[in-house]
Protein backbone atom coordinates (compact mmCIF):
# COMPACT_ATOMS: atom_id res chain seq x y z
CA UNK A 1 0.00 0.00 0.00
CA UNK A 2 1.14 2.96 -0.75
CA UNK A 3 1.64 5.82 2.60
CA UNK A 4 -0.84 8.46 2.77
CA UNK A 5 1.65 11.62 2.60
CA UNK A 6 3.46 10.08 -0.73
CA UNK A 7 0.17 9.23 -2.03
CA UNK A 8 -1.63 12.18 -1.13
CA UNK A 9 1.28 14.31 -2.93
CA UNK A 10 1.78 12.64 -5.87
CA UNK A 11 -1.90 12.56 -6.62
CA UNK A 12 -2.21 16.14 -6.11
CA UNK A 13 0.17 17.54 -8.41
CA UNK A 14 -0.46 14.93 -10.83
CA UNK A 15 -4.07 15.82 -11.01
CA UNK A 16 -3.33 19.41 -11.87
CA UNK A 17 -1.36 18.23 -14.46
CA UNK A 18 -3.84 16.02 -15.81
CA UNK A 19 -6.90 18.42 -15.81
CA UNK A 20 -4.93 20.51 -17.92
CA UNK A 21 -4.54 17.62 -20.79
CA UNK A 22 -8.96 17.59 -20.63
CA UNK A 23 -9.82 21.62 -20.70
CA UNK A 24 -9.80 21.09 -24.29
CA UNK A 25 -12.18 17.80 -24.52
CA UNK A 26 -14.11 19.39 -21.61
CA UNK A 27 -14.71 22.90 -22.80
CA UNK A 28 -15.55 22.11 -26.59
CA UNK A 29 -18.02 18.88 -25.34
CA UNK A 30 -21.48 21.26 -24.59
CA UNK A 31 -20.87 23.27 -27.75
CA UNK A 32 -20.12 20.33 -30.39
CA UNK A 33 -23.15 18.18 -28.65
CA UNK A 34 -25.44 20.66 -29.06
CA UNK A 35 -24.32 21.21 -32.89
CA UNK A 36 -24.64 17.85 -33.34
CA UNK A 37 -28.25 17.69 -32.73
CA UNK A 38 -30.61 14.50 -33.33
CA UNK A 39 -28.86 12.88 -36.21
CA UNK A 40 -25.53 12.17 -34.09
CA UNK A 41 -27.73 10.69 -31.30
CA UNK A 42 -27.99 7.40 -33.52
CA UNK A 43 -23.77 7.01 -33.92
CA UNK A 44 -23.44 7.93 -29.90
CA UNK A 45 -22.42 5.33 -27.17
CA UNK A 46 -25.07 6.10 -24.71
CA UNK A 47 -25.03 9.65 -23.58
CA UNK A 48 -28.78 10.52 -24.98
CA UNK A 49 -30.52 8.59 -22.27
CA UNK A 50 -31.99 10.82 -19.70
CA UNK A 51 -29.65 12.70 -17.44
CA UNK A 52 -29.67 12.34 -13.41
CA UNK A 53 -27.31 11.16 -10.57
CA UNK A 54 -29.37 8.68 -9.54
CA UNK A 55 -27.46 5.02 -9.20
CA UNK A 56 -28.50 1.95 -11.20
CA UNK A 57 -28.52 -0.60 -8.23
CA UNK A 58 -28.19 -4.28 -9.11
CA UNK A 59 -28.57 -7.33 -7.06
CA UNK A 60 -25.73 -8.95 -8.72
CA UNK A 61 -21.78 -9.15 -7.84
CA UNK A 62 -21.29 -7.20 -4.91
CA UNK A 63 -24.03 -4.52 -5.68
CA UNK A 64 -22.01 -1.56 -5.22
CA UNK A 65 -20.38 -0.10 -8.02
CA UNK A 66 -20.02 -2.48 -11.13
CA UNK A 67 -17.15 -5.00 -10.91
CA UNK A 68 -14.97 -5.56 -13.91
CA UNK A 69 -15.63 -8.72 -15.74
CA UNK A 70 -17.95 -8.97 -13.42
CA UNK A 71 -21.30 -10.98 -13.87
CA UNK A 72 -23.15 -7.93 -14.32
CA UNK A 73 -21.24 -6.07 -16.64
CA UNK A 74 -20.80 -9.12 -18.97
CA UNK A 75 -24.64 -9.49 -18.54
CA UNK A 76 -25.28 -5.94 -19.93
CA UNK A 77 -22.22 -6.00 -22.83
CA UNK A 78 -24.88 -9.24 -23.98
CA UNK A 79 -27.95 -7.03 -23.66
CA UNK A 80 -26.10 -4.01 -25.71
CA UNK A 81 -25.83 -6.66 -28.72
CA UNK A 82 -29.86 -7.36 -28.75
CA UNK A 83 -30.65 -3.35 -28.36
CA UNK A 84 -31.95 -3.35 -24.72
CA UNK A 85 -28.89 -1.45 -23.65
CA UNK A 86 -27.98 1.31 -25.55
CA UNK A 87 -24.56 1.23 -27.17
CA UNK A 88 -21.75 1.91 -25.59
CA UNK A 89 -17.85 1.85 -25.35
CA UNK A 90 -16.24 -1.24 -23.39
CA UNK A 91 -12.61 -0.01 -23.57
CA UNK A 92 -12.46 1.37 -20.19
CA UNK A 93 -13.82 -0.60 -17.55
CA UNK A 94 -15.63 -1.14 -15.04
CA UNK A 95 -17.73 2.12 -16.09
CA UNK A 96 -18.57 4.69 -13.88
CA UNK A 97 -21.63 6.00 -12.19
CA UNK A 98 -22.67 8.29 -15.06
CA UNK A 99 -22.37 5.47 -17.85
CA UNK A 100 -24.59 3.23 -15.53
CA UNK A 101 -27.18 5.51 -15.80
CA UNK A 102 -27.51 5.59 -19.41
CA UNK A 103 -26.59 1.68 -19.62
CA UNK A 104 -30.45 1.08 -17.65
CA UNK A 105 -32.05 -1.79 -19.44
CA UNK A 106 -34.79 -0.57 -21.43
CA UNK A 107 -36.70 -3.72 -22.46
CA UNK A 108 -37.88 -6.63 -20.61
CA UNK A 109 -35.05 -9.46 -20.22
CA UNK A 110 -34.46 -12.35 -17.68
CA UNK A 111 -32.19 -10.76 -15.39
CA UNK A 112 -34.64 -7.87 -15.13
CA UNK A 113 -35.22 -8.85 -11.67
CA UNK A 114 -31.92 -8.35 -10.71
CA UNK A 115 -31.93 -4.77 -11.67
CA UNK A 116 -33.19 -1.51 -9.61
CA UNK A 117 -34.60 1.40 -11.59
CA UNK A 118 -33.05 4.80 -11.06
CA UNK A 119 -34.56 7.01 -8.35
CA UNK A 120 -35.21 10.59 -8.57
CA UNK A 121 -30.98 11.92 -8.51
CA UNK A 122 -31.80 13.53 -5.69
CA UNK A 123 -28.02 15.22 -3.45
CA UNK A 124 -29.57 12.88 -0.36
CA UNK A 125 -26.50 10.73 1.55
CA UNK A 126 -27.04 7.10 0.64
CA UNK A 127 -25.80 4.50 2.78
CA UNK A 128 -25.69 0.56 2.17
CA UNK A 129 -24.15 -2.80 3.23
CA UNK A 130 -22.37 -4.37 0.14
CA UNK A 131 -23.46 -8.44 -0.48
CA UNK A 132 -21.04 -10.56 1.23
CA UNK A 133 -19.46 -13.41 -0.76
CA UNK A 134 -17.82 -16.71 0.37
CA UNK A 135 -16.66 -19.31 -2.49
CA UNK A 136 -14.35 -22.28 -1.72
CA UNK A 137 -12.82 -24.03 -4.97
CA UNK A 138 -10.21 -26.82 -5.06
CA UNK A 139 -7.94 -28.01 -7.33
CA UNK A 140 -6.80 -32.03 -7.12
CA UNK A 141 -3.62 -31.86 -8.84
CA UNK A 142 -2.21 -28.31 -9.78
CA UNK A 143 -2.64 -24.43 -9.52
CA UNK A 144 -5.55 -23.04 -11.65
CA UNK A 145 -7.60 -20.58 -12.40
CA UNK A 146 -7.66 -17.20 -13.70
CA UNK A 147 -8.51 -14.68 -11.04
CA UNK A 148 -6.97 -12.06 -8.85
CA UNK A 149 -7.40 -14.82 -6.00
CA UNK A 150 -4.18 -17.37 -6.44
CA UNK A 151 -6.03 -21.07 -6.51
CA UNK A 152 -3.46 -23.21 -5.25
CA UNK A 153 -3.50 -26.94 -5.10
CA UNK A 154 -5.84 -28.36 -2.70
CA UNK A 155 -8.68 -26.18 -1.32
CA UNK A 156 -8.71 -22.49 -1.55
CA UNK A 157 -11.49 -19.84 0.38
CA UNK A 158 -11.79 -16.34 -0.29
CA UNK A 159 -14.38 -13.76 0.77
CA UNK A 160 -15.97 -10.33 0.35
CA UNK A 161 -17.93 -7.86 1.97
CA UNK A 162 -18.41 -4.28 2.34
CA UNK A 163 -19.92 -1.00 2.36
CA UNK A 164 -20.50 2.10 0.01
CA UNK A 165 -21.47 5.72 0.94
CA UNK A 166 -22.94 7.93 -2.14
CA UNK A 167 -23.74 11.64 -1.52
CA UNK A 168 -24.24 13.25 -5.45
CA UNK A 169 -21.11 12.46 -7.14
CA UNK A 170 -19.23 11.30 -4.37
CA UNK A 171 -18.64 7.66 -4.45
CA UNK A 172 -17.05 5.79 -1.50
CA UNK A 173 -16.86 2.06 -1.63
CA UNK A 174 -14.72 -0.08 1.22
CA UNK A 175 -14.91 -3.47 -0.09
CA UNK A 176 -11.93 -5.81 0.83
CA UNK A 177 -11.15 -9.71 0.13
CA UNK A 178 -9.33 -11.93 2.08
CA UNK A 179 -8.95 -15.42 0.50
CA UNK A 180 -6.57 -18.63 2.44
CA UNK A 181 -5.38 -21.63 0.14
CA UNK A 182 -4.15 -24.97 1.67
CA UNK A 183 -1.13 -24.43 -1.18
CA UNK A 184 -0.42 -27.58 -1.07
CA UNK A 185 2.76 -29.32 -2.21
CA UNK A 186 3.14 -30.25 -6.36
CA UNK A 187 6.02 -30.65 -9.11
CA UNK A 188 7.82 -27.58 -9.91
CA UNK A 189 9.15 -27.18 -13.03
CA UNK A 190 12.94 -26.72 -12.39
CA UNK A 191 14.09 -23.50 -12.93
CA UNK A 192 17.92 -24.18 -12.28
CA UNK A 193 17.62 -22.42 -8.81
CA UNK A 194 17.21 -23.55 -5.31
CA UNK A 195 15.68 -22.77 -1.89
CA UNK A 196 12.97 -19.95 -2.09
CA UNK A 197 14.23 -19.26 -6.00
CA UNK A 198 12.92 -22.83 -6.97
CA UNK A 199 9.51 -21.18 -6.36
CA UNK A 200 9.68 -18.42 -9.12
CA UNK A 201 8.72 -18.60 -12.53
CA UNK A 202 9.85 -21.42 -14.33
CA UNK A 203 11.41 -20.13 -17.60
CA UNK A 204 13.04 -16.47 -16.35
CA UNK A 205 13.18 -16.61 -12.66
CA UNK A 206 14.95 -13.68 -12.20
CA UNK A 207 13.25 -11.21 -14.83
CA UNK A 208 9.11 -11.46 -13.84
CA UNK A 209 7.38 -11.81 -10.54
CA UNK A 210 5.30 -15.06 -11.43
CA UNK A 211 5.87 -17.73 -8.84
CA UNK A 212 4.96 -21.17 -9.47
CA UNK A 213 3.69 -21.68 -6.18
CA UNK A 214 3.25 -19.09 -3.24
CA UNK A 215 5.34 -20.35 -0.30
CA UNK A 216 5.64 -23.80 0.95
CA UNK A 217 2.80 -23.36 3.67
CA UNK A 218 -0.85 -22.42 3.44
CA UNK A 219 -1.41 -18.78 2.34
CA UNK A 220 -3.25 -16.17 3.42
CA UNK A 221 -3.88 -12.67 1.84
CA UNK A 222 -6.03 -9.54 2.37
CA UNK A 223 -5.94 -6.47 0.15
CA UNK A 224 -8.47 -3.21 -0.21
CA UNK A 225 -10.09 -5.21 -2.97
CA UNK A 226 -13.21 -3.43 -5.18
CA UNK A 227 -12.48 -0.18 -2.94
CA UNK A 228 -12.61 3.78 -4.17
CA UNK A 229 -13.07 7.13 -3.29
CA UNK A 230 -14.10 9.01 -6.23
CA UNK A 231 -16.05 12.07 -7.40
CA UNK A 232 -18.02 10.91 -10.83
CA UNK A 233 -19.40 13.75 -12.93
CA UNK A 234 -20.47 14.04 -16.81
CA UNK A 235 -17.22 15.43 -17.78
CA UNK A 236 -15.10 14.25 -15.13
CA UNK A 237 -14.29 10.90 -12.83
CA UNK A 238 -11.58 11.31 -10.61
CA UNK A 239 -10.53 9.66 -7.03
CA UNK A 240 -8.38 6.97 -5.24
CA UNK A 241 -9.60 3.53 -6.49
CA UNK A 242 -7.88 -0.26 -5.62
CA UNK A 243 -10.43 -2.02 -7.77
CA UNK A 244 -9.64 -4.11 -10.84
CA UNK A 245 -9.53 -2.57 -14.40
CA UNK A 246 -10.19 -3.89 -17.26
CA UNK A 247 -8.88 -1.81 -20.52
CA UNK A 248 -9.66 -2.94 -23.93
CA UNK A 249 -12.01 -4.90 -25.59
CA UNK A 250 -11.31 -8.40 -24.35
CA UNK A 251 -13.88 -10.64 -22.26
CA UNK A 252 -11.62 -12.60 -20.42
CA UNK A 253 -7.71 -11.94 -21.53
CA UNK A 254 -7.17 -7.96 -21.81
CA UNK A 255 -3.06 -7.82 -22.92
CA UNK A 256 -2.53 -4.78 -21.49
CA UNK A 257 -4.80 -4.01 -17.99
CA UNK A 258 -7.32 -6.79 -16.82
CA UNK A 259 -8.87 -7.58 -13.81
CA UNK A 260 -7.05 -11.10 -13.31
CA UNK A 261 -4.52 -9.90 -11.63
CA UNK A 262 -6.28 -8.07 -9.16
CA UNK A 263 -5.77 -4.12 -8.54
CA UNK A 264 -3.71 -2.29 -6.99
CA UNK A 265 -3.63 1.79 -5.40
CA UNK A 266 -3.57 4.35 -8.26
CA UNK A 267 -5.20 7.99 -8.72
CA UNK A 268 -7.28 7.97 -11.36
CA UNK A 269 -8.70 10.77 -13.85
CA UNK A 270 -10.55 10.73 -16.75
CA UNK A 271 -14.00 11.88 -18.93
CA UNK A 272 -17.46 10.64 -16.86
CA UNK A 273 -19.03 9.20 -20.20
CA UNK A 274 -17.79 9.41 -23.79
CA UNK A 275 -17.61 13.23 -24.79
CA UNK A 276 -18.95 14.51 -28.25
CA UNK A 277 -16.20 16.43 -30.57
CA UNK A 278 -17.64 16.72 -33.73
CA UNK A 279 -16.43 13.96 -35.46
CA UNK A 280 -17.23 11.29 -32.92
CA UNK A 281 -17.05 11.14 -28.99
CA UNK A 282 -14.09 10.39 -27.22
CA UNK A 283 -13.26 8.54 -23.93
CA UNK A 284 -10.24 8.39 -21.97
CA UNK A 285 -8.65 7.74 -18.31
CA UNK A 286 -5.29 8.22 -17.04
CA UNK A 287 -3.80 6.69 -13.48
CA UNK A 288 -0.84 6.62 -11.88
CA UNK A 289 -0.37 4.04 -8.44
CA UNK A 290 2.19 2.11 -6.53
CA UNK A 291 2.37 -1.60 -7.36
CA UNK A 292 4.02 -4.49 -5.15
CA UNK A 293 5.45 -7.71 -5.70
CA UNK A 294 5.06 -10.81 -4.25
CA UNK A 295 7.64 -12.60 -1.46
CA UNK A 296 9.03 -14.78 -4.50
CA UNK A 297 9.93 -11.68 -6.77
CA UNK A 298 13.43 -11.55 -8.07
CA UNK A 299 13.69 -8.47 -6.77
CA UNK A 300 14.94 -9.20 -3.33
CA UNK A 301 17.69 -6.28 -2.08
CA UNK A 302 16.73 -2.98 -3.64
CA UNK A 303 12.97 -1.16 -3.92
CA UNK A 304 10.37 -3.82 -4.16
CA UNK A 305 7.82 -1.18 -5.21
CA UNK A 306 6.90 0.05 -8.38
CA UNK A 307 5.30 3.22 -10.01
CA UNK A 308 2.92 2.92 -12.57
CA UNK A 309 1.26 4.82 -14.61
CA UNK A 310 -1.27 4.15 -17.49
CA UNK A 311 -3.75 5.46 -20.19
CA UNK A 312 -6.64 4.17 -22.32
CA UNK A 313 -8.33 6.06 -24.81
CA UNK A 314 -11.35 5.06 -27.09
CA UNK A 315 -12.99 6.86 -29.95
CA UNK A 316 -16.78 5.96 -31.31
CA UNK A 317 -16.75 7.56 -34.67
CA UNK A 318 -19.92 9.71 -35.97
CA UNK A 319 -21.92 7.71 -38.41
CA UNK A 320 -20.66 4.34 -37.79
CA UNK A 321 -22.92 2.76 -35.44
CA UNK A 322 -21.27 0.12 -33.10
CA UNK A 323 -17.82 0.65 -34.06
CA UNK A 324 -15.17 1.31 -31.18
CA UNK A 325 -11.41 2.11 -31.56
CA UNK A 326 -8.69 3.00 -29.00
CA UNK A 327 -5.18 2.53 -27.62
CA UNK A 328 -3.60 1.75 -24.16
CA UNK A 329 -0.36 2.18 -22.75
CA UNK A 330 1.51 1.40 -19.21
CA UNK A 331 4.61 1.87 -18.26
CA UNK A 332 6.37 0.72 -14.91
CA UNK A 333 9.19 1.83 -13.27
CA UNK A 334 10.89 1.17 -10.09
CA UNK A 335 9.56 3.30 -6.93
CA UNK A 336 12.59 5.16 -4.85
CA UNK A 337 12.77 8.51 -3.53
CA UNK A 338 11.78 11.37 -6.40
CA UNK A 339 10.09 8.55 -8.71
CA UNK A 340 6.06 9.79 -7.53
CA UNK A 341 6.48 13.06 -10.00
CA UNK A 342 4.02 14.68 -12.83
CA UNK A 343 6.51 13.73 -15.28
CA UNK A 344 6.27 10.18 -14.44
CA UNK A 345 2.79 10.39 -14.37
CA UNK A 346 2.67 11.67 -17.82
CA UNK A 347 4.85 9.29 -19.16
CA UNK A 348 2.50 7.06 -21.23
CA UNK A 349 2.40 10.39 -23.47
CA UNK A 350 6.09 10.45 -24.34
CA UNK A 351 9.37 8.60 -25.28
CA UNK A 352 8.28 5.56 -27.85
CA UNK A 353 11.86 4.85 -28.58
CA UNK A 354 15.43 3.80 -27.40
CA UNK A 355 18.35 3.24 -29.16
CA UNK A 356 19.76 1.93 -26.13
CA UNK A 357 22.20 5.47 -26.28
CA UNK A 358 19.82 7.61 -24.05
CA UNK A 359 17.66 6.48 -20.59
CA UNK A 360 14.34 7.11 -22.23
CA UNK A 361 13.49 3.43 -20.89
CA UNK A 362 16.70 2.50 -19.20
CA UNK A 363 14.92 1.72 -16.15
CA UNK A 364 11.62 1.14 -17.69
CA UNK A 365 9.20 -1.32 -18.83
CA UNK A 366 6.48 -0.43 -21.03
CA UNK A 367 3.80 -2.23 -22.95
CA UNK A 368 1.03 -0.80 -25.59
CA UNK A 369 -1.57 -2.03 -27.44
CA UNK A 370 -4.11 -0.75 -30.08
CA UNK A 371 -7.72 -1.97 -30.37
CA UNK A 372 -10.95 -2.32 -32.13
CA UNK A 373 -14.93 -3.68 -31.52
CA UNK A 374 -17.47 -3.21 -33.69
CA UNK A 375 -20.98 -4.06 -32.11
CA UNK A 376 -23.94 -4.91 -34.16
CA UNK A 377 -27.25 -4.24 -32.48
CA UNK A 378 -29.96 -5.55 -32.35
CA UNK A 379 -28.44 -8.35 -34.73
CA UNK A 380 -26.77 -9.51 -31.64
CA UNK A 381 -23.01 -9.83 -32.93
CA UNK A 382 -19.17 -8.37 -31.82
CA UNK A 383 -16.05 -9.07 -33.34
CA UNK A 384 -13.13 -7.68 -31.58
CA UNK A 385 -9.14 -7.14 -31.56
CA UNK A 386 -6.18 -6.09 -30.11
CA UNK A 387 -2.81 -5.60 -30.51
CA UNK A 388 0.05 -5.19 -27.85
CA UNK A 389 3.60 -4.42 -28.28
CA UNK A 390 6.19 -5.25 -25.70
CA UNK A 391 8.91 -3.15 -25.06
CA UNK A 392 10.48 0.29 -27.05
CA UNK A 393 11.19 0.57 -31.10
CA UNK A 394 15.08 1.79 -31.33
CA UNK A 395 13.71 4.45 -33.98
CA UNK A 396 11.08 5.55 -36.19
CA UNK A 397 12.87 3.01 -39.09
CA UNK A 398 13.07 -0.07 -36.83
CA UNK A 399 9.18 0.67 -36.25
CA UNK A 400 8.12 0.80 -40.07
CA UNK A 401 9.99 -2.30 -40.62
CA UNK A 402 9.15 -4.66 -37.79
CA UNK A 403 5.33 -3.66 -36.57
CA UNK A 404 5.34 -6.83 -35.15
CA UNK A 405 8.87 -6.91 -32.97
CA UNK A 406 7.85 -8.22 -29.67
CA UNK A 407 4.26 -8.46 -30.89
CA UNK A 408 0.82 -10.09 -29.60
CA UNK A 409 -2.71 -10.69 -30.65
CA UNK A 410 -6.03 -11.23 -29.31
CA UNK A 411 -9.37 -12.15 -31.29
CA UNK A 412 -12.84 -12.39 -30.03
CA UNK A 413 -16.27 -13.17 -31.48
CA UNK A 414 -19.68 -13.06 -29.82
CA UNK A 415 -23.01 -13.84 -31.06
CA UNK A 416 -26.14 -13.51 -28.95
CA UNK A 417 -29.71 -15.35 -29.51
CA UNK A 418 -32.89 -15.15 -28.13
CA UNK A 419 -34.11 -18.16 -27.13
CA UNK A 420 -38.02 -19.87 -26.76
CA UNK A 421 -39.37 -18.68 -22.99
CA UNK A 422 -37.29 -15.55 -23.05
CA UNK A 423 -33.83 -16.58 -22.34
CA UNK A 424 -31.01 -15.88 -23.79
CA UNK A 425 -27.91 -18.03 -25.65
CA UNK A 426 -24.84 -16.67 -26.02
CA UNK A 427 -21.73 -18.22 -28.16
CA UNK A 428 -17.91 -16.36 -27.71
CA UNK A 429 -14.62 -17.97 -28.88
CA UNK A 430 -12.05 -15.72 -27.92
CA UNK A 431 -8.25 -16.34 -28.57
CA UNK A 432 -4.27 -15.26 -27.50
CA UNK A 433 -1.11 -15.46 -29.64
CA UNK A 434 2.02 -13.92 -27.97
CA UNK A 435 4.34 -16.17 -29.65
CA UNK A 436 7.50 -14.58 -31.12
CA UNK A 437 9.37 -16.23 -34.65
CA UNK A 438 12.20 -17.52 -34.14
CA UNK A 439 13.80 -15.06 -36.80
CA UNK A 440 12.84 -11.83 -34.13
CA UNK A 441 14.17 -14.13 -31.75
CA UNK A 442 17.94 -14.39 -32.94
CA UNK A 443 17.65 -10.93 -33.91
CA UNK A 444 17.38 -9.84 -30.62
CA UNK A 445 20.01 -12.09 -29.84
CA UNK A 446 18.01 -14.60 -28.31
CA UNK A 447 17.73 -18.37 -28.62
CA UNK A 448 14.66 -19.41 -27.03
CA UNK A 449 11.13 -18.28 -27.12
CA UNK A 450 10.46 -14.61 -25.52
CA UNK A 451 7.11 -14.33 -23.98
CA UNK A 452 5.54 -10.60 -23.58
CA UNK A 453 5.37 -8.90 -19.80
CA UNK A 454 9.40 -8.98 -19.39
CA UNK A 455 12.36 -6.56 -18.77
CA UNK A 456 16.20 -7.36 -18.44
CA UNK A 457 16.39 -4.13 -16.89
CA UNK A 458 16.09 -2.45 -13.56
CA UNK A 459 12.01 -3.52 -13.43
CA UNK A 460 12.65 -7.32 -12.53
CA UNK A 461 9.21 -8.04 -11.59
CA UNK A 462 7.57 -7.50 -15.11
CA UNK A 463 4.35 -6.59 -15.97
CA UNK A 464 3.03 -8.40 -13.03
CA UNK A 465 1.14 -6.86 -9.55
CA UNK A 466 1.40 -8.95 -6.41
CA UNK A 467 3.03 -12.07 -8.29
CA UNK A 468 0.11 -12.10 -10.62
CA UNK A 469 0.18 -10.73 -14.26
CA UNK A 470 -1.57 -7.38 -14.88
CA UNK A 471 -2.34 -8.37 -18.45
CA UNK A 472 -3.05 -12.09 -19.88
CA UNK A 473 -1.04 -15.52 -17.92
CA UNK A 474 -2.49 -17.04 -21.43
CA UNK A 475 -0.01 -14.55 -23.78
CA UNK A 476 2.84 -15.52 -21.23
CA UNK A 477 2.29 -19.01 -21.91
CA UNK A 478 2.61 -18.20 -25.32
CA UNK A 479 -1.09 -19.04 -27.01
CA UNK A 480 -4.15 -20.41 -26.64
CA UNK A 481 -8.07 -19.60 -27.17
CA UNK A 482 -11.43 -20.03 -25.53
CA UNK A 483 -14.57 -21.31 -26.52
CA UNK A 484 -17.83 -20.96 -24.32
CA UNK A 485 -21.68 -20.84 -24.51
CA UNK A 486 -23.93 -19.12 -22.09
CA UNK A 487 -27.59 -20.10 -21.20
CA UNK A 488 -29.48 -16.85 -19.72
CA UNK A 489 -32.46 -17.52 -18.03
CA UNK A 490 -34.97 -15.88 -15.13
CA UNK A 491 -33.39 -18.66 -12.78
CA UNK A 492 -29.87 -17.23 -13.45
CA UNK A 493 -26.83 -18.82 -16.04
CA UNK A 494 -25.19 -22.13 -17.30
CA UNK A 495 -22.18 -21.77 -19.31
CA UNK A 496 -19.66 -24.44 -20.70
CA UNK A 497 -16.33 -23.59 -21.30
CA UNK A 498 -13.41 -25.08 -23.36
CA UNK A 499 -10.06 -23.87 -23.28
CA UNK A 500 -6.57 -24.50 -25.01
CA UNK A 501 -3.66 -22.72 -22.96
CA UNK A 502 0.20 -23.72 -24.20
CA UNK A 503 1.39 -23.24 -20.55
CA UNK A 504 5.23 -23.04 -21.45
CA UNK A 505 7.56 -24.50 -24.45
CA UNK A 506 10.90 -24.97 -22.75
CA UNK A 507 13.12 -24.91 -19.78
CA UNK A 508 16.39 -23.29 -18.69
CA UNK A 509 17.80 -26.47 -17.41
CA UNK A 510 19.00 -29.74 -19.22
CA UNK A 511 16.60 -31.98 -20.81
CA UNK A 512 15.74 -35.32 -18.93
CA UNK A 513 15.76 -38.86 -20.76
CA UNK A 514 12.62 -38.83 -22.16
CA UNK A 515 13.02 -35.10 -23.73
CA UNK A 516 11.24 -31.99 -23.63
CA UNK A 517 7.63 -30.92 -25.44
CA UNK A 518 5.73 -27.84 -25.09
CA UNK A 519 3.72 -28.22 -21.87
CA UNK A 520 -0.25 -27.76 -23.19
CA UNK A 521 -3.16 -28.04 -20.86
CA UNK A 522 -7.12 -28.51 -22.23
CA UNK A 523 -9.67 -27.61 -19.89
CA UNK A 524 -13.83 -28.95 -19.81
CA UNK A 525 -15.55 -26.59 -17.08
CA UNK A 526 -19.41 -26.26 -16.40
CA UNK A 527 -20.35 -23.30 -14.66
CA UNK A 528 -23.48 -22.37 -13.10
CA UNK A 529 -25.58 -19.66 -11.71
CA UNK A 530 -28.87 -20.01 -9.29
CA UNK A 531 -31.00 -17.08 -7.84
CA UNK A 532 -32.43 -17.51 -4.54
CA UNK A 533 -34.89 -15.82 -2.39
CA UNK A 534 -34.04 -11.85 -1.50
CA UNK A 535 -31.64 -11.31 -3.87
CA UNK A 536 -29.93 -14.56 -2.87
CA UNK A 537 -27.53 -16.55 -5.33
CA UNK A 538 -25.57 -20.21 -5.75
CA UNK A 539 -22.97 -20.62 -8.33
CA UNK A 540 -20.08 -23.59 -8.74
CA UNK A 541 -18.00 -24.88 -11.15
CA UNK A 542 -16.88 -28.28 -12.09
CA UNK A 543 -14.09 -28.94 -15.03
CA UNK A 544 -11.51 -31.67 -15.50
CA UNK A 545 -8.04 -30.47 -17.57
CA UNK A 546 -5.41 -32.27 -19.40
CA UNK A 547 -2.12 -31.88 -19.02
CA UNK A 548 0.46 -32.79 -21.60
CA UNK A 549 4.05 -32.82 -20.93
CA UNK A 550 3.76 -31.33 -17.31
CA UNK A 551 6.74 -29.30 -16.39
CA UNK A 552 7.76 -30.32 -20.67
CA UNK A 553 8.50 -33.66 -19.87
CA UNK A 554 7.75 -35.73 -23.05
CA UNK A 555 4.66 -38.06 -22.36
CA UNK A 556 4.44 -37.35 -18.35
CA UNK A 557 0.69 -36.06 -18.71
CA UNK A 558 -1.74 -35.14 -15.62
CA UNK A 559 -5.06 -34.78 -14.75
CA UNK A 560 -6.82 -31.91 -12.45
CA UNK A 561 -9.73 -31.78 -11.23
CA UNK A 562 -11.29 -28.39 -10.40
CA UNK A 563 -14.35 -28.16 -7.96
CA UNK A 564 -16.14 -24.72 -6.32
CA UNK A 565 -19.15 -23.29 -5.09
CA UNK A 566 -19.90 -19.99 -4.02
CA UNK A 567 -22.26 -17.63 -2.55
CA UNK A 568 -23.82 -14.42 -2.13
CA UNK A 569 -26.67 -12.49 -0.20
CA UNK A 570 -28.76 -10.43 0.86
Amino acid sequence: MVTSGVTLRYARATSMALVALMVLVVSVAPVLGAQQGAAASTAAPSTAAPQTTALMATALDLGGGLVANGEAERYLRVLQLLGVVPQHPVGIRPWTRHELRALTPTAEHPWAARFARPDSGAWRARFVLLRPGARVTWNSSAVEGNDPIWFGRGATVDASAGVRFTLGPLDVQLAPTVSWTQNQAFDLAPNGMTGAGALRDARFPGNIDAPQRFGTVAFTRVDAGNSRVAVDTRFVSMGFSTEPLAWGPARDEPLVVGPNGGGFTHFFLGTGEPLPVGVGHVHLKMLAGRLEQSQWSPEQSGDRSRFGSGLVVTFVPKGVRGLEMGAVRFEHRTWSPGTATVRNALRPFTGIFSDQTNSVNGAENGYAAAFARWAVAPAGFEVYGEYGREDYAGNSRWLLLKPDDLGNLLLGVQRVMRRAGGGLRVVRVELVNAELSSNERGQRGFGVPLPPYLHFGGVLQGHTVNGRFLGSATAYGGAGWRVATDAYTTRGRRSVVVERALLRDWLPVAATAAGRSPEVRYTVRAEWLRFGARAQELGGTAGVSYTLNRNTVTRDDMVNLQIGVRWRGW
